[in-house]
């Protein structure tokens, strides 16, 4: 209690009326009201007494308090003094607890006479206490009330907060999970510090900085150290707008060996999130989009992505969008143009800034032509600056021998000629010196390579330090040679990056045992050293990789000769894993059960998801492979852990109602085109139509996957029915389709016995911009197709390409005045497609009163509400058009336009004989009423020239 009388204060004050109250009992009757009114100050003062121990008042509040207080205590010494006048203290014998006779002192009254007026001002003065003390009492407990509402207040924002965080972060997840920063966050601090100071203060990126909608091209040659001087101008952006909310900065970092998350759609998708992030809460069109998405559990579509990024763009007053080595986003089907295409398509219509980094790649730098552009090279400064940072990891004698340092960064800066790669490589090759001989000898080397590389180019260069860096790597002793050569053999094959703990694992399996042995792991570092500087890991990530793409360039081209029997000795490594007796047989599996299993077994999400990748190029141990499947212990394996993953095996609902499944050898061997291992199987008495979970047959899988030579095994196979559905109804024409597999869809039309009448190929080929596939599917003889729907599928995702490639085949028909059809002209309408709809209508006789379901406006309407006089004077021509029709509210379309101020629709409308400039909505108001209403002079003008019927009195003025 914090109050400016002391807490004795207060106990005294009650104290005192407990003595009162014992004094007035055997009192007579003349004090039974005085005694009535202490008795409620009593209980009274109990009561704020637990209100002021519970809480803290304020100043104002103890200050009250003790002026009530103190009033009490007056009042109720001058009681007890009055009290004293009629009584006196008496000694009455009283029984002890041991039987004995004791005495107690007893207050005795005397018999005065009674004087009325000494009591009377004193239970004035009682009550008025006690008043100010209830008052007193009531501001407390609302103070109370108070500090508990805004508690429970406080605990709701924050509740409302963690929900808003958990749903924000729900969203930004959906986006994408992947994430830049952690590279940016390893480069960065790879730097030394200055590197890139040079570009900062160029001309070229201080005009790019300060410009709006400008593009700033920075192109390399390999081993630059572009990507490096990509992470400076990165943080030297964070850096310059940290704090301004409306400035956005996004980047990426393409990796030739990140080809399953770096499509078109994945790096605009990482943008979009990079953007919503920076923003203080998720945009409405974000959430919006999450809505629409989240019940059915799908993912957002590339057209959906880009319209919300631009929104997203839109929203900041400047955006930044940095893209490192372009050159080596993947080509394969058209992401890097689509990628480029819709950036630059942003750029156009928005306050963005590109600023982007490649090798000299013709197609690119046509791209950027019309920006600026520098050419990125390792400046003397900055090779010089890396070099001084690492002089620290050679042996001592060049620590100790200062002139000796000077020489290595001269001659290392002088032979790399702009190639921060190369002088890696060289700085490297100097850390098994041992005397300073060695050391100037292979300094001559350098300039001898520097005089071949103005002779025969960088590459030639390049090649020849990576031959030496083998030389030195076979010239170790057997067991690093052996580490160095399997970590390589296994970074430049895999399917993706590698974590460091999952290739420790890797290189840690020995075929033919049942489990992995923990001594067999060798340690990172170790890894490293044999590698002998070809290889690097991440900090952030802890990915281990190679320290260039040329590193992978080099053995790409030498791996027949350094590697020829990768693919055979990683798939035998991955089969030898799976079937380690930990991982199996377990019948019954959920995505939890999977979960739980990983971090234990790092290497097991590697292995399960790409063993199959490497087998299909391990053509020469197909045997083996079909051995492998065949194993009942180890399908059982195979087909628990593929619910964790997003093989489309099984659907969502096997993963969290533990539901039986089925995914046989068979099933594996075709969603891998593991065609020999196929027959293999077939032979064995496999059936070839037997259903995974979610009703996917063998022959559905790898026509999805576009394997030709397996879906011909398949096909050749006695017995099969190419028409099998699964459980959503789809054929495997139709996964072809949905995936772009026009090869296969062909191979499928073309078996007899096939029912080509998919209901939705053309429409999924449509939806997934398979530009190939819709042609072969149009190309096709005796299939029928929905071309109407698919041509409502292409308006809606906004293909144009689609929209031509369909109205132009002589098989649609667009005679018909169906309702479907007319909605394509609604559709279009909608989508302010003003030249599609004007098409449509002249290629087919629409009718103006067409709806599509009961909630679109009517064709006419609507073309009124966009303001598309082409298309109503279209609609009007058709002829018979009832130009009173009204939409929900009672409006006519002369109403719409009107209020809306269309004079030229308003024109075409009052030309049609059948018009009524008069006729009223729901709300009683007439065309010429909306036209005052909103200020449309001209409209007013030409409604009253038409009529003399004037605004009727019953209208509201103007």
């Amino acid at each position: 209690m914090s109050f400016g009388f002391s807490v004795g204060d207060f106990i005294a004050v009650t104290t005192l009326i407990h003595k009162i109250r014992k004094d007035f009992v055997g009192a007579p009757s003349q004090f039974r009201d005085i005694s009535d009114e202490v008795r409620s100050l009593s209980i009274v003062l109990q009561d704020v007494g637990i209100l002021v121990e519970g809480d803290d008042p304020n100043s104002q509040h103890a200050e009250e308090l003790e002026h009530i207080a103190n009033g009490c205590r007056d009042v109720l010494e001058t009681l007890e003094t009055t009290l004293d006048k009629y009584a006196e203290l008496q000694s009455v014998p009283e029984k002890a607890v041991n039987g004995n006779i004791g005495r107690r002192m007893k207050r005795a009254w005397k018999k005065l006479k009674w004087e009325p007026d000494d009591i009377r001002d004193l239970r004035s003065r009682i009550v008025l206490n006690l008043t100010l003390l209830k008052s007193f009492e009531g501001k407390l407990t609302s103070q109370i009330f108070q500090s508990i509402k805004v508690g429970v207040d406080r605990l709701n924002e924050r509740q409302d907060d963690r929900e808003h965080r958990e749903e924000r972060q729900a969203i930004l997840n959906w986006i994408t999970t992947i994430d830049y920063a952690s590279q940016q966050n390893d480069y960065i601090n790879r730097r030394q510090s200055g590197t890139g100071e040079w570009l900062l203060t160029s001309p070229q990126f201080q005009e790019w900085v300060g410009t709006k909608r400008q593009t700033l091209f920075c192109p390399g040659i390999p081993g630059a150290g572009k990507t490096i001087l990509s992470s400076v101008v990165i943080d030297h952006l964070h850096t310059r707008f940290l704090g301004s909310m409306n400035v956005g900065v996004a980047y990426v970092y393409c990796n030739f060996r990140r080809k399953s998350d770096q499509k078109a759609e994945d790096l605009l998708a990482s943008l979009l999130k990079q953007l919503a992030q920076g923003l203080p809460s998720v945009p409405d069109s974000l959430k919006i989009l999450y809505a629409k998405h989240r019940n059915g559990r799908t993912r957002p579509s590339f057209k959906d992505i880009s319209e919300t990024l631009q929104s997203l763009v839109m929203a900041h007053s400047r955006v930044f969008v940095l893209v490192d080595a372009l050159d080596e986003c993947q080509m394969s089907d058209g992401h890097r143009m689509a990628f480029l295409a819709e950036l630059f398509s942003c750029y156009s219509k928005c306050e963005m800034n590109i600023f982007a980094t490649s090798r000299f790649v013709p197609e690119i730098v046509r791209q950027f032509k019309s920006g600026l552009s520098i050419e990125i090279r390792a400046s003397n400064d900055d090779v010089s600056a890396y070099l001084e940072g690492r002089m620290g990891q050679l042996p001592s004698f060049v620590q100790r021998n200062q002139p000796l340092q000077e020489e290595i960064k001269k001659c290392i800066t002088e032979a790399v000629d702009g190639m921060f790669l190369l002088a890696q490589l060289y700085f490297d090759s100097l850390e098994d010196k041992t005397n300073p001989k060695a050391v100037r000898g292979a300094l001559k080397s350098f300039q001898k390579q520097n005089a071949d590389l103005a002779k025969d180019g960088r590459s030639f260069v390049l090649d020849n330090a990576y031959e030496q860096a083998m030389e030195r790597i076979n010239g170790q002793k057997q067991g690093f040679r052996e580490l160095a050569m399997s970590t390589l053999q296994w970074i430049t094959h895999a399917r993706r990056p590698l974590s460091a703990k999952e290739l420790q694992h890797a290189l840690a399996v020995e075929i033919g045992e049942v489990e992995l042995d923990e001594e067999n792991i060798s340690e990172i570092e170790d890894i490293l050293s044999a590698c002998g500087g070809l290889v690097t890991v991440d900090e952030e990530t802890s990915i281990i990789r190679l320290v260039h793409y040329t590193t992978q360039e080099y053995f790409e081209q030498t791996q027949s000769h350094w590697f020829p029997d990768a693919e055979t000795n990683i798939t035998k490594a991955c089969m030898a894993y799976l079937s380690f007796k930990a991982f199996g047989p377990i019948l019954r599996q959920t995505k939890w059960d999977v979960d739980q299993r990983l971090p234990i077994h790092p290497f097991y999400g590697y292995a399960i998801r790409q063993w199959g990748d490497h087998a299909a190029r391990a053509p020469s141990i197909y045997q083996e492979v079909a051995d492998f499947l065949d194993s009942r212990h180890r399908m059982d394996t195979m087909s628990e852990a593929h619910l964790e993953d997003s093989l489309v095996l099984c659907p969502p609902e096997a993963i969290y109602y533990e539901l039986p499944f089925v995914i046989g050898g068979l099933h594996l061997a075709a969603y891998f085109g593991l065609s020999e291992v196929i027959k293999v199987l077939c032979t064995r008495g496999y059936d070839v139509n037997l259903p995974a979970i979610g009703g996917r047959t063998p022959l559905s899988l790898a026509a999805e996957n576009g394997w030709e030579a397996a879906v011909e095994v398949l096909l050749a196979t006695r017995g099969i029915d190419p028409n099998l559905k699964d459980r959503m109804g789809q054929t495997p024409v139709e996964f072809a389709a949905r995936s772009g597999r026009d090869r296969v869809v062909k191979q499928l039309l073309a078996k007899d016995g096939i029912d080509p009448n998919g209901v939705t190929a053309l429409s999924m080929a449509i939806y997934f911009r398979h530009h190939n596939v819709v042609e072969t599917l149009l190309a096709t003889e005796g299939v029928y197709l929905d071309l109407l729907g698919a041509l409502k599928s292409a308006v809606i995702s906004g293909q144009r390409s689609m929209e031509k490639l369909l109205l132009a085949t002589e098989r649609i028909d667009l005679t018909l005045a169906n309702a479907y059809s007319d909605n394509l002209v609604v559709l279009a309408i909608e989508r302010g497609r003003n030249d599609l709809a004007e098409l449509l209508i002249d290629m087919y006789r629409a009718d103006a009163h067409a709806r599509d379901d009961d909630w679109v406006p009517i064709a006419l309407v609507l073309a009124v509400v966009c303001g598309s006089e082409t298309v109503v004077e279209k609609l009007l021509a058709k002829g018979n058009v009832d130009c009173n029709i009204v939409d929900e509210y009672g409006q006519t379309p002369l109403s719409v336009a009107a209020g809306r101020g269309h004079a030229a629709i308003v024109k075409l409308l009052l030309k049609q004989n059948n018009i009524d400039p008069n006729m009223k909505d729901k709300e009683g108001l007439t065309p010429l009423w909306w036209a005052k209403r909103n200020g449309h002079h001209a409209v007013v003008e030409l409604l009253e020239s038409y009529t003399s019927t004037g605004v009727e009195s019953t209208e509201i003025a103007v």
